[in-house]
Order: C-alpha cells, then structure tokens, then sequence
C-alpha cells in the first residue's frame, strides 16, 4: 500500500522555492535545502522509513563530500540537479560500496530518496535511529519528519533542542 509515498515530496519543487525564497547561507560550504523523512509504523512495531534529502553544493570541500555517496536501503532516487534544470544520474559501477556523481560543481543540487525497513525492537517498539533539526556544520533550510502511525500505536515523542511543537492530525 501507498502510505509511505502519499506525502512524498517533488525534490525540483523543494529547489524552487528554496530558490523563490531569496534565503541564503553565502557561507556556508553547503546547504541541505530538504531534509525530509516519513516513517510508517506497523501494529508490530515494525516500520519503514523513507528519507529525502537536496544539498546544495557551494564549495569545493562540498564536492568532495558530496561527490561519493553510500545509501542504506533500497533507492529511490539519487541524482545531480543542474542549475539550468538538467538531472545527471550517477553510474553504476559495479564492485564499488559507493556511488560517484559525474561532474558536480558548484551551484549544483545533490537529491537523493531511499527506503529502509526496520523491525521492532527487541521491547516490541520503534525506536528511531534520531532525526536532527538541525547541526553546527552546514544550515538546514528546511527539516520535517512525518510519522504515520495506526490509532491502536500509542507514540512517545521525545524531543531535545528547541525544535517546533509536533502537530499530530
């Protein structure tokens, strides 16, 4: 079933606005424009997790790290966002625990979405692995975490930081 992938984002609509917003970070080497996830939980406890995020290269430094990928899961969508629009996909070179993207310059977006599944731990719950709002090495310009849950799964959401007030629908 879609449950997963009925709040999916449209990542050239995410670099848009972040485009129409007129927010810069001028220094900052890089940008992670959408950091995004959404978990679906099971009456067991087990979930699975999609995770997308857009980076926007600004440095050289960012280049090297963002250059050479290496993503759990199974996924969904990994790609250089050009400036005038063009998407570049990395290819498959086999034998290698990395993916490299071909020409990534500055001014580039790196997108990538991937599944994974995980069981219930060993108490019968979920416990996320953390999802950061934000960090002291490059700015997030926007976080979200959705997590879809049947009404029988009683959540406990334990935030640390100042992070905005969950709204639950």
């Amino acid at each position: 079933d879609d449950l997963l992938f009925r709040d999916r984002m449209d990542g050239p609509a995410a670099i848009r606005a972040f485009e129409a917003s007129g927010r810069r970070y001028d220094d900052a080497g890089q940008v992670l424009v959408l950091d995004y996830m959404v978990v679906r939980l099971h009456e067991d406890a087990s979930a699975e997790e999609l995770v997308h995020q857009i980076y926007r290269v600004q440095s050289e430094e960012a280049i090297e790290q963002l250059g050479q990928l290496s993503l759990p899961g199974y996924v969904l969508n990994l790609r250089v966002i050009k400036p005038d629009g063009r998407f570049v996909e990395p290819d498959d070179i086999e034998g290698l625990d990395h993916v490299e993207l071909p020409g990534l310059s500055v001014g580039d977006y790196v997108e990538y979405e991937f599944v994974r599944f995980r069981g219930a731990t060993d108490h019968g719950g979920y416990r996320s692995t953390g999802w950061v709002f934000q960090n002291f090495s490059y700015p997030f310009d926007l976080s979200r975490l959705v997590v879809i849950a049947p009404p029988t799964l009683p959540l406990v959401i334990e935030p640390r930081g100042p992070v905005p007030e969950p709204v639950e629908t």
